[in-house]
């Protein structure tokens, strides 16, 4: 999936807004959910998550993770990103129950957002995810 940087801007702005309308209207999502959204979201996060090993494991990196631009559209992203997970953690309607079958493939993907080089915030909302995905 290759995607042009208007629609990378995009991207954070649309998930918390599709993140909201999901958790209000949970029974709409499901039923799109499964065939739809989830590939593609899931496509999404697995690149984020390869990023935040890459750079976990970067040499290159000299700055803090305080000192990180908290609007920086990659630390945007991954918070959009860990914010809709958390989101649909909540839902009780048939996605939550389709979550069930991937929870471990979705706790891995969060892993490398708890290391150190990230943001602050993003270590926050990673934990949460986490949290509510072990529930």
């Amino acid at each position: 999936m290759v995607l042009s940087r208007q629609k990378i801007l995009l991207l954070p702005g649309l998930l918390d807004i599709f993140g909201l309308l999901s958790y209000i209207c949970g029974s709409f999502l499901s039923l799109k959910f499964e065939e739809n959204i989830w590939p593609s979201f899931l496509q999404i996060i697995r690149v984020i998550a390869s990023d935040a090993i890459l750079e976990a494991v970067s040499n290159t990196r000299s700055s803090l993770p305080s000192s990180l631009p908290r609007f920086d559209l990659n630390t945007k992203l991954k918070l959009s990103s860990l914010r809709f997970i958390h989101r649909l953690c909540k839902m009780s309607s048939a996605v939550n129950s389709y979550l069930k079958h991937v929870i471990p493939q979705l706790t891995w993907m969060c892993i490398p957002f708890l290391h150190s080089s990230q943001h602050v915030d993003v270590n926050i909302e990673a934990k949460k995810v986490i949290s509510a995905l072990c529930r």
